[in-house]
């Protein structure tokens, strides 16, 4: 979120940046979020939030963006082992969606492919409750870097380097005012330099997962010094704010949930088509060699199911019989396809007539 915006739950002014849950306007219910998505679940815009207003500003994107990760405490590994299982999967998503249609959506706002150039895992007393204000994360991560932990600090004009920190369950987050209740955000500050800022972190709270991460990384790569890609209508949201927020509905990639934001280009919500791809179509089958129809699938983008049926008259022997769907059908890439392919009866073939 942006500066000046104002939560719907709270009269005091959010900080730059934060995710926070959705807001409930008088007279009305905010439905319980889920894991996901179905087929023909479509994801509108948050009730009280604007889709009007949004520009680029003065500010720049992060054309090429190169995402670092820092575990922090033993909520993502140990001293003995380093990260964990939960850090490695965040790992992987983070190598995923840096690279998927996820981010190709983003091309609208100027942003252009990422690499995620690797992670890092720092200690934190498990027995030591601590809260940080955003400034104070700031001054951490600089320590950080001057102590070596990254294999590279921002140059004095960086624009595209953006450190994502996951801190252990004892840590308490807050803005600068001290107040909580969100679940991530993202932040500018300087790195040895008082020019323009040069430093990019977002922070995500241990409950926020892979859906979090993905609306703070939307927004960093789109307004990375908050003075881009925003609406100035009503409390200026952010790309992510308008159709999602900590707990709402999640679209998936490659088996991770990823959170929507909004496509200034189509006026709408990223949805779950945006991520799939254009739909392939299933081609003709009946009457193909079995191994003329396996490449005909594969090349349609498509999986196969195949069953055997015995041919008793061994006229379409190793030949698809059958298909389901047929053909001219549009699925979704990588749906399967199923044929039926005709065997030798058990008996033999009978005698030519």
């Amino acid at each position: 979120m942006t500066p000046t915006r104002v939560a719907g739950w709270t009269a005091t002014v959010a900080p730059p940046g934060v995710q926070r849950p959705p807001r409930t306007p008088a007279g009305s219910t905010i439905p319980p979020s889920t894991a996901g998505v179905g087929p023909d679940v479509t994801i509108e815009p948050l009730p009280g939030e604007v889709t009007t207003g949004f520009g680029p500003h003065s500010g720049t994107v992060m054309t090429a963006p190169r995402v670092f990760s820092i575990y922090w405490g033993r909520t993502y590994g140990s001293p003995a082992t380093g990260i964990n299982a939960k850090a490695t999967t965040l790992d992987s998503f983070l190598a995923t969606v840096v690279a998927s249609r996820y981010v190709d959506n983003l091309a609208q706002y100027g942003v252009g492919a990422g690499t995620f150039i690797g992670s890092t895992w720092v200690d934190h007393s498990p027995g030591q409750a601590q809260t940080f204000t955003m400034d104070q994360i700031a001054t951490i991560l600089t320590a950080w870097l001057d102590a070596g932990l990254t294999p590279e600090i921002p140059s004095p004009h960086e624009q595209n380097l953006l450190f994502v920190i996951f801190p252990p369950q004892e840590v308490t987050l807050v803005d600068n005012n001290g107040q909580g209740g969100f679940c991530g955000y993202h932040m500018r500050a300087h790195y040895h330099h008082d020019g323009d800022p040069n430093l990019f972190y977002a922070v995500v709270d241990p409950t926020g997962g892979t859906s979090a991460t993905s609306h703070e990384l939307a927004e960093a790569f789109t307004d990375p010094a908050l003075n881009a890609w925003f609406s100035d209508d009503d409390d200026h949201p952010e790309i992510g704010d308008v159709c999602s927020s900590c707990g709402s509905q999640t679209l998936i990639l490659n088996g991770f949930s990823v959170a929507s934001y909004w496509l200034v280009n189509a006026g709408r919500c990223l949805q779950q088509s945006d991520l799939d791809g254009p739909p392939a179509t299933v081609p003709a089958l009946v009457g193909l060699p079995v191994a003329q129809a396996r490449s005909a699938i594969f090349a349609a983008g498509l999986t196969r199911i195949e069953k055997g049926v015995f041919d008793k008259k061994c006229e379409h022997l190793n030949e698809v019989i059958e298909q389901s769907p047929a053909a001219g059908t549009q699925l979704p890439p990588g749906a399967p396809v199923t044929i039926t392919v005709g065997d030798k009866p058990p008996g033999g073939c009978p005698p030519p007539q």
